[in-house]
């Protein structure tokens, strides 16, 4: 019930305000922006010409950093091929000096034994 009457009066209210005639109507003035002073002008245009001039500094620095990132990225991956191909070229040197008997030798392991600590008895002091 209070919200068919809410509803109601609300809308009321609006065809109320719709029947009110525009000469009636309160005009409300907008708001008139003061003028900019020739000085506030510029130094607005002198912030904007630093903003610009920073703002390609800064690119450039981005720049640079991306090239020696990149350049260290390189020289990286070019020491682990370089790695990776002597690494290849050593197995490559195993297999050839490989003998073909079909016999492969294992190494030889010697086993050690441990030499036996005999424990001493301990002493143990209570006190009351």
């Amino acid at each position: 019930m209070e919200k068919e009457d809410l509803e109601h009066l609300e809308q009321s209210i609006e065809d109320e305000l719709l029947d009110i005639p525009e000469e009636e109507q309160i005009q409300i003035p907008e708001k008139v922006k003061k003028a900019r002073t020739p000085a506030q002008i510029a130094a607005f245009a002198k912030v904007i010409a630093i903003r610009e001039e920073k703002r390609i500094e800064r690119k450039k620095e981005n720049e640079n950093k991306a090239v020696e990132e990149q350049k260290i990225l390189d020289n990286k991956i070019i020491k682990k091929a370089v790695a990776l191909r002597k690494r290849q070229i050593k197995q490559q040197k195993i297999l050839e000096d490989e003998p073909d008997d079909g016999k492969i030798e294992l190494p030889k392991t010697v086993v050690t034994k441990k030499p036996i600590i005999e424990e001493k008895p301990r002493l143990i002091i209570k006190f009351i």
